[in-house]
């Protein structure tokens, strides 16, 4: 219950009220409380990151919860200058040192995430896709037995197509077929009409037979 309480603490004094004072610098254009904050921002980010690891592996140490309570508050307190002066000891020269290797692996991953956006994002628009002939194949056949309650004939339907998703590099993401087959037969005094329709080949290159009696 008391590590609850200091969590709730933690959170309002270590993000609400920051929030709020940052909103106030913004506002009144006070480049002093703003360079503070910002200051403040930086180092409770990676603070942030740590405490994650350090919840799961240190929580159970004596004064835990007390003892980030209280790095909050001295960075907190503008009298101590804490935070500014964890930023320009620490963590300016580290992140300075490794700025470049930073940077080219955001660009590589951010690219990789821009990739597999766009690889995801076809393969929603091919499903979406899928459903939607599926919707149709239901209106067919609700539209057949609708012909066969008027007329008496057999109608069923055939309708095939075949999709192939490929990737840059020419590897298949995803290829989807579907099949509807169509036979029109008459009265029993007309003659009977067939018609069906076969595509084979690759996507680039189909041969198509069509066939009718």
């Amino acid at each position: 219950m008391w590590s609850h309480l200091l969590q709730i603490v933690s959170m309002v004094l270590g993000s609400l009220y920051p929030g709020y004072a940052s909103f106030k610098a913004i506002k009144n254009k006070d480049m002093k409380e703003y360079m503070r904050w910002m200051h403040y921002w930086t180092v409770y980010a990676f603070f942030s990151a740590l405490e994650m690891l350090m919840d799961l592996f240190v929580y159970w140490l004596p004064l835990y919860y007390e003892g980030k309570l209280l790095f909050i508050i001295l960075m907190l307190l503008p009298q101590t200058q804490f935070a500014e002066y964890i930023f320009h000891a620490f963590l300016h020269p580290t992140l300075l040192q490794h700025e470049d290797t930073i940077d080219a692996t955001m660009a590589k991953a951010v690219d990789a995430a821009r990739g597999h956006t766009r690889e995801l994002s076809i393969s929603m628009l091919m499903r979406v896709k899928s459903q939607a002939m599926g919707i149709i194949m239901q209106m067919l056949q609700a539209v057949q037995r609708v012909e066969q309650q008027a007329t008496g004939s057999v109608v069923t339907t055939d309708v095939r197509t075949s999709d192939r998703l490929l990737r840059s590099d020419g590897a298949v993401i995803e290829e989807t077929t579907t099949t509807v087959h169509r036979t029109e037969e008459g009265p029993p005094d007309s003659p009977r009409v067939l018609r069906s329709r076969t595509s084979t080949g690759t996507p680039g290159s189909q041969r198509k037979t069509y066939t009718g009696k």
